[in-house]
């Protein structure tokens, strides 16, 4: 277990981005721009920020090429657990490789394919903040190549906002995969909700899906034909645990963890209407209970630091299951700041990245 005191103090950066060339003429790629790389199975970590600290692409002519991807982490083993983690980049921030993995009450920053690779990963509690790009951006890339493949991205009782437009998810497999079931979504989704990639033969086998999500970014009447909006009984193979196979490896939930989204400024309640099982759930009960109670409060102003430096702060306790206020937009617009960096020239198509080795 690689455990930290508090994750906005205890931080592990580095530089590296996919196009630069090391002395032997070996040039690095995705796979290796990661400050952090993890192989072995079994992987826990907890109040670690994680953070590739390469500047942000500066203007471009070809965003086709391979360069300004920049991984945070990649997680490569399976049964791997991240609680109370911070995860800071640009493009390609969390690269969630492959295997079984699962991110509790975490905060994941981006623009591009913030979260992406062919893991079976659920993000329970999480926010994920989408930073400004001229020409928006996209949550995650999923990889899945084939419909007989099990991998997926299910981000459950989460948090999608931002000061940037996405789509909230980019086919970047032939049957890509990401469900939002139970989160809160921001008036921050680009037309159509999700992108195919430029490639019109993937509307058959890709799944794109919500369920009973919640927030101003959730207007499903503009969204793209071939996504999906679930109902129960659809969307029961994503909201269980046994879609990470939880039972088998997940340990119990680690000393010190669970409390930085609030830190954040981030309000998100697991109280369970009925109450919710000891954790992890799936261990008792393969069912999640029915009526999560999710709250997202912003702070009532907007702070002067961004969240990657804000201040610890005491939690507040949320109320029951409430919408947001009329308000909500005007403050999350200044939280955080919009990013210093230069005004990049880019054509006018959101272009993919070079996939992954």
């Amino acid at each position: 277990m690689l455990r930290g005191s508090n994750p906005l103090e205890t931080i592990i950066s580095y530089d590296d981005y996919a196009a630069r060339e090391l002395s032997n003429g070996y040039v690095l790629g995705t796979l290796w721009s990661c400050s952090v790389c993890v192989e072995a199975n079994n992987f826990v970590a907890v109040n670690i920020t994680f953070q590739n600290s390469a500047p942000p692409p500066p203007p471009f002519s070809n965003e086709t090429a391979e360069g300004p991807m920049a991984v945070a982490l990649r997680i490569s083993g399976t049964m791997a657990a991240f609680y109370s983690c911070r995860f800071i980049g640009w493009q390609d921030t969390l690269y969630d490789h492959k295997g079984l993995h699962y991110f509790r009450d975490c905060y994941i920053e981006g623009n591009v394919d913030f979260v992406f690779g062919d893991a079976t990963s659920t993000y329970e509690g999480c926010v994920f903040y989408a930073k400004a790009r001229k020409h928006g951006g996209a949550v995650t890339a999923q990889y899945r190549r084939s419909t007989a493949k099990r991998s997926g991205f299910v981000f459950l009782r989460s948090i999608i906002t931002g000061n940037g437009r996405v789509y909230l998810g980019r086919a970047w497999g032939n049957a890509s995969r990401a469900v939002y079931a139970w989160s809160f979504i921001n008036n921050i989704v680009q037309k159509g909700g999700w992108y195919d990639w430029g490639d019109a033969s993937r509307h058959a086998t890709t799944f794109f899906a919500m369920f009973d999500c919640w927030g101003p970014g959730t207007n499903t009447s503009g969204w793209v034909p071939w996504s999906h909006v679930l109902n129960t009984s659809q969307a029961q193979p994503f909201i269980s645990y046994s879609f990470i196979d939880a039972c088998q490896w997940l340990g119990p939930l680690p000393q010190g963890a669970g409390s930085l989204t609030r830190q954040l400024g981030y309000r998100v309640n697991f109280t369970q209407v009925p109450p919710a099982p000891t954790y992890p759930y799936t261990c008792f009960s393969r069912t999640p209970p029915s009526s999560p109670a999710l709250v997202f409060q912003p702070p009532s102003a907007a702070p002067a630091a961004s969240p990657a430096s804000a201040p610890l702060s005491p939690p507040t306790p949320g109320p029951g299951r409430v919408l947001p206020p009329p308000s909500l937009s005007s403050l999350l617009r200044g939280y955080p700041p919009p990013p210093q960096q230069p005004q990049q020239q880019a054509p006018p198509s959101l272009a993919a990245p070079a996939p992954a080795v």
